[in-house]
This record gives structure tokens, sequence and C-alpha cells, in this order.
């Protein structure tokens, strides 16, 4: 879990670093439907919630925001409680 940025900010990020192991963030991944299925229930929502919210605000041309993918630049073992260093 990283803690001190805020919500989204993780979009803006070029590079990070967990441990001694860098990752660049390479490109935005889409939110899935799965979201508008009532986990009890196996029924989709028939307002696409809580996806149609997100879309007011997370969207792009390729679909709603999720996160990010990160692909590693170097290799090392990632560690509990590793130093996460960012790189705007």
């Amino acid at each position: 879990m990283v803690s001190g940025p805020k919500a989204y900010e993780e979009e803006k990020w070029k590079e990070i670093q967990i441990g001694n192991c860098i990752f660049e963030v390479v490109t935005y991944t889409k939110r899935c439907m799965v979201i508008t299925i009532d986990p009890e229930t196996a029924k989709v929502d028939k307002n696409n919630q809580p996806l149609r919210e997100l879309s007011t605000y997370k969207n792009n041309n390729d679909g709603v925001n999720f996160g990010v993918y990160l692909v590693p630049l170097t290799s090392a073992t990632i560690h509990h409680r590793d130093t996460i260093i960012i790189n705007p």
C-alpha cells in the first residue's frame, strides 16, 4: 500500500522505485465491467454503476482509467515495507 499521494496521482508518475527495483509507468489500465456485477446476486447493475459514475471523471479515449501498468527496468526482490520513491 502506498500512502501519501492524492487519489489518481499515479497517472502522472513517470517512474517509481520499490526497494531496489525501478519501474517505468507505461500506460493506463482500463476498468472492466466486473465492478457492475453484484457479488451476492451475480446480476449486472442495470445502470452500469459504479462504472458510469467513474466515467464522469476518470474517462479517457480508451475507457475508464483504473490504474497504471508498470514495466520493471531492473530486476530485484521486492519486500514488504520497502521504501517507495516516485519520480513524477
